[in-house]
C-alpha cells in the first residue's frame, strides 16, 4: 500500500471510531453489566460528559426542525436519533476544523518547497 492510501485509511478509521464512540461505550457497558442495570443510549450521552443533552445549539436547531412543534415533526423532543445526529454533526464540525488547521501547514510546506527547489527533480 502506498503511504497516501495508508494515511487515508488510518484517518478514516479514526474519524469513524469517533462517530461510533457512543455506541462503542454503550456496548462495553452492556457487556460489563455487573449490576444488572439497564443502560440506554440516552444514559451514555448523559454520563459521558459530552453535554449534548443540555443546552446545545445543534440539538436545539434539530428539535426546532424535526421535533414535535417544529417544521417537519417526526420525533419527540430530545429523541435518541436527534441526540445521535447532534453528536454526528458536532464531530463533523470538529473534523472540518482539524482538516482546515492541517491544510494550512501543508500548503505552506508545498509553497516553500516550490520556492526553494533547486531544479534537481
Amino acid at each position: 500500500m502506498r503511504k497516501k492510501s495508508l494515511n487515508c485509511l488510518f484517518d478514516n478509521i479514526m474519524w469513524y471510531l469517533l462517530y461510533l464512540l457512543p455506541l462503542i461505550v454503550w456496548l462495553i457497558l452492556l457487556a460489563r453489566n455487573e449490576f444488572n442495570a439497564i443502560y440506554t443510549l440516552s444514559y451514555v450521552f448523559e454520563n459521558m460528559g459530552l453535554g449534548i443533552i443540555n443546552d446545545n445549539v445543534i440539538l436545539t436547531a434539530l428539535n426546532g426542525v424535526f421535533a414535535v412543534g417544529g417544521v417537519f415533526p417526526i420525533f419527540t423532543a430530545n429523541n435518541f436519533i436527534l441526540v445521535y445526529m447532534t453528536w454526528f454533526i458536532a464531530i463533523m464540525i470538529v473534523h472540518l476544523a482539524v482538516d482546515f488547521l492541517v491544510f494550512i501547514p501543508r500548503l505552506c510546506h508545498k509553497w516553500l518547497g516550490c520556492l526553494t527547489k533547486d531544479g534537481d527533480e
